[in-house]
């Protein structure tokens, strides 16, 4: 896990929280833990910019929760970061 991965990484979850990585249609991106390791790589190395999004309320609710949900080092700051979703 270098820094040379960091834009992998962040395309992959740009992707997911732009609705083009679905879980049933992309199920082997899902089911080889790719996007999950991608969110690993970025609570590690990239956890400002991580947050970010999950916090830009551009992205719908449900898909920032599914990333804040796969962190682990930070995840009690990523659904800090989600807010409320009462629309």
């Amino acid at each position: 896990m270098g820094d040379s991965d960091l834009p992998l990484s962040r395309d992959i979850v740009l992707r997911l929280l732009r609705g083009e990585i679905d879980p049933v249609e992309d199920h082997m991106l899902v089911m080889e833990d790719i996007v999950l390791f991608a969110v690993a790589r970025l609570d590690e190395a990239d956890t400002g910019w991580l947050l970010h999004h999950l916090a830009d309320t551009a992205w719908p609710y449900e898909r920032r929760a599914d990333v804040a949900a796969m962190m682990v080092r930070h995840r009690a700051e990523a659904f800090a970061a989600l807010g409320d979703d009462s629309r």
